[in-house]
């Protein structure tokens, strides 16, 4: 699905409402690609990002990548995850090895299988 683009420097791959029908349809929703100012990340298989409500937010929990954000909203549930892939790509992803302790290494390693990157245009 295209997205249209945001200020904040990437799309949004998903309808964020109504909001509980969502949630209650879709706890899983799965995003093929992300998109930003100077790449794309595209995903393997698709990255589901795994909606629950609780205490009056959005959360989405990812173990393998140590990943937790949330927000009062989807929209800003979505913004949160974007932003965590963004960091994890440009500061883990792409760093060299020797600059990466052991679990940073092997967060590297999962995100390099899970997504590979395409430049913008």
């Amino acid at each position: 699905m295209v997205l249209k683009e945001r200020e904040s420097a990437y799309t949004r791959s998903a309808v964020l409402t109504p909001t509980f029908q969502i949630i209650s349809q879709y706890s899983k929703i799965p995003v093929e690609r992300m998109e930003f100012d100077d790449f794309v990340l595209v995903f393997n298989v698709p990255y589901k990002i795994n909606v629950r409500h609780e205490d009056g937010y959005f959360v989405h929990e990812d173990q393998q990548l140590d990943m937790t954000c949330w927000g009062k909203t989807l929209e800003e549930l979505f913004d949160a995850v974007f932003e965590e892939f963004h960091f994890l790509w440009k500061d883990i992803a792409l760093e060299e090895d020797g600059k990466l302790d052991g679990s940073a290494q092997k967060l590297k390693q999962i995100l390099l299988i899970i997504a590979k990157e395409e430049k913008t245009r």
